[in-house]
C-alpha cells in the first residue's frame, strides 16, 4: 500500500493505481530491461516509454523510494525483479495502461526472438511525441 500512497501523493492527477505481475513485462523487469525502445506508435503516444526502477523490498518504503524519480514523468514503471505498476485518472485508464505495457512486452519479446526490433526513426518518434502533447 505504501507504493500506491506514494503515487497518489506525488501525482494529484492520479485516482487509480494498478499493480501486477503480468508474466512478460515481469520477465523484462526480472531481466533488468525497461521498455524504452521506440518500436510501437501506440506506446509512444499512450505512455512515452516504460522505465525500470531499481529493486526495492516489497511492502517497505524502499520500494516507493525507487519509484519517486519516475513518477512525475511516466505513467507506467517496471519494478526490478518484481512486476509492473501503472496509474491514471481512473481505473480503466490505469488498467488499459497495464494491458498496453504487457502487450508491448510481448511484441518486444517476439521481435527479440526474431532477431531484434527495428526502432522507429527519430523523425517519426518526434511526430508521435508531438501528437502525444496534443
Amino acid at each position: 500500500i505504501l507504493m500506491h500512497l506514494s503515487i497518489y501523493k506525488l501525482r494529484p492527477d492520479v485516482h487509480a493505481v494498478v499493480h501486477s505481475h503480468a508474466p512478460i513485462s515481469t520477465g523484462f523487469a526480472t531481466a533488468g530491461r525497461g521498455l524504452q525502445q521506440p518500436i510501437s506508435p501506440e506506446v509512444i503516444v499512450g505512455l512515452g516509454c516504460v522505465p525500470l526502477a531499481d529493486y526495492g523490498l516489497p511492502g517497505t518504503p524502499a520500494l516507493s523510494e525507487t519509484l519517486e524519480p519516475y513518477l512525475p514523468h511516466y505513467n507506467a514503471i517496471l519494478l526490478a525483479n518484481h512486476g509492473l505498476v501503472t496509474y491514471g485518472a481512473n481505473l480503466w485508464q490505469a488498467y488499459y495502461r497495464m494491458e498496453t505495457v504487457e502487450h508491448t512486452a510481448h511484441i518486444a519479446l517476439v521481435a527479440h526472438l526474431l532477431g531484434g526490433a527495428r526502432e522507429l526513426p527519430d523523425s517519426e518518434v518526434s511526430k508521435l511525441l508531438h501528437a502525444r502533447e496534443r
